[in-house]
């Protein structure tokens, strides 16, 4: 669904009153050409292509963005923006309204980050209270480690208190499940030598303790790019990528109201070719699935799929 010279990835949609979808993704074209694009599709249309992102001058690390619908048809984007090789990587917000297939320039989000540290890939949800929005990034220091840390909106998308360190990995994602209840999904390995695995953790006090990390994955496999979507009564289902002996799938893990995960779901043909970056969006009873998948040697295309799970 999303094809062309270059890289597809990061793949990011939200639905709007409508019935209209809006997907956000990454276009790699070269080591600097890095570009962040939206796509539409209305009931009964195909879909089309938008304009690009307006991500402010210098920005050549690779980009990360995360697309929420929120009442009244406002749409937000948070985006990395920035130099990561030089610690300058911070997240914007552009915001919109509709489904118009453009965005107005952003702004900077002030996170409280200490000097020397890069905020990246950013992933916004609803908080647990009316209003409320939660905004999970990974934060990175020189000579230390990767940490995930959370801000909260005091109802009008300004973060008044800097974001506090949830735990350890990357590609971190806070969902809330009702209640006082937040689910934090992450990726982590020992040591660089060391594959990827995906962790879940639990709070049952809006984020001021967490339980001890669990798996993602019930098979012995690597397991990555975790994306946790709440789901009816407390539960939660948590996409990801597993690897098996070099073959590549997307699977699915539910988690029960309890914090007990089920035994894994392959939700796409195990392959020799890659997958990235699942993205799911729920739509009544049916997801619509986002991932990235290599089609050419290190040259991604965006496929979409619905699935029942």
């Amino acid at each position: 669904m999303v094809a062309g010279p270059g890289n597809q990835l990061g793949p990011s949609a939200c639905s709007l009153a409508s019935g209209t979808l809006l997907l956000a993704f990454e276009r790699l074209q070269t080591a600097s050409a890095r570009r962040i694009y939206l796509k539409r599709r209305r009931p009964g249309f195909g879909w089309s292509y938008g304009k690009e992102v307006p991500l402010p001058g210098g920005s050549y690390s690779m980009q990360s963005a995360s697309l929420l619908g929120r009442p009244g048809d406002e749409v937000l984007l948070f985006a990395q923006a920035g130099d990561l090789r030089r610690r300058a990587a911070r997240i914007w917000l552009f915001r919109g309204k509709g489904d118009s297939l453009g965005l107005p320039a952003g702004q900077a989000v002030e996170l409280g980050a200490p000097k020397g540290a890069a905020e990246t890939d950013p992933f916004a949800a609803p908080g647990l209270d009316q209003g409320e929005l939660l905004l999970t990034v990974t934060r990175r220091f020189s000579g230390e480690g990767d940490g995930c840390y959370l801000a909260r909106t005091a109802g009008d998308l300004a973060f008044p208190r800097p974001a506090i360190r949830i735990g350890p990995g990357e590609r971190c994602r806070v969902v809330a499940l009702g209640g006082r209840r937040l689910l934090l999904a992450y990726q982590a390995r020992q040591s660089l030598r060391q594959p990827f695995e995906a962790y879940f953790r639990l709070s049952g006090d809006s984020g001021a303790s967490w339980s001890a990390p669990r798996k993602v994955a019930s098979l012995a496999l690597e397991s990555f790019d975790p994306h946790p979507v709440p789901m009816p009564g407390g539960a939660a289902a948590i996409y990801h990528v597993g690897r098996v002996a070099g073959r590549w799938a997307i699977y699915v893990t539910e988690v029960d109201p309890a914090g007990s995960p089920a035994a894994s779901v392959r939700l796409t043909p195990l392959g020799s070719v890659r997958v990235q970056g699942p993205h799911a969006l729920g739509l009544g009873a049916i997801k619509q699935l986002f991932f990235a998948q290599e089609v050419r040697p290190l040259d991604f295309d965006i496929l979409s799929q619905q699935v029942s799970r």
